[in-house]
Parts: structure tokens; C-alpha cells; sequence
């Protein structure tokens, strides 16, 4: 049996990355992966606009409970507006 490059723990036999599940985050296959991928998403502008408008707004602490109502409506609307795009667009597949 072989074991994880970085915690020594025992891998199975259909195994060939030599990293476990756990580690394999910090691999460097995985890290290449990563890095090409995030290429790929800043390289169009088209997709910054995409990654703006899927973007959650910062939690706010919920200091009363008007704070967190203000913060649940604005939430609803915005995947009402998702959703709403999404049914336009895919209008045609149904």
C-alpha cells in the first residue's frame, strides 16, 4: 500500500495521485487546475459581469431584527431576478 505525500496516511490501490482526499487540495495537479481555471475566468470581461451579478453581498450581523428583515428582502429579490433570467432564457427548452 502506499501512503499521502504530506500525512502519511494509508492510500487504496486504485490510487495514483499519491495525495488522499484530504490533502489533495494542496497537490500540485490540483493547484494547476486552479490556477488555469481562474485564467479562464478573468480573461473576458463578459464573465466579470457574470461573477459580479452571482456575487452574495457581505452578511451583515443581524443587530435587530429590521436589519435582518432589510437584508432578507433584498436576498429575495435578487433570486427572484436570477431566477426571472434564467426562465428567459431557457424558455425555449421547455
Amino acid at each position: 500500500m502506499t501512503k499521502c505525500v504530506l500525512c502519511k496516511r494509508k492510500l487504496g490501490e486504485k490510487n495514483k495521485s499519491g495525495y488522499c482526499s484530504k490533502c489533495y487540495t494542496k497537490s500540485p495537479f490540483y493547484r494547476k487546475y486552479q490556477a488555469q481555471k481562474q485564467r479562464e475566468w478573468y480573461s473576458r470581461p463578459k464573465n466579470k459581469k457574470k461573477k459580479k451579478k452571482y456575487r452574495q453581498t457581505p452578511k451583515v450581523k443581524a443587530h435587530s431584527k429590521v436589519i435582518q428583515k432589510i437584508w432578507h428582502d433584498t436576498y429575495r429579490e435578487r433570486m427572484r431576478e436570477l431566477r426571472r433570467n434564467w426562465e428567459r432564457k431557457n424558455r425555449r427548452k421547455k
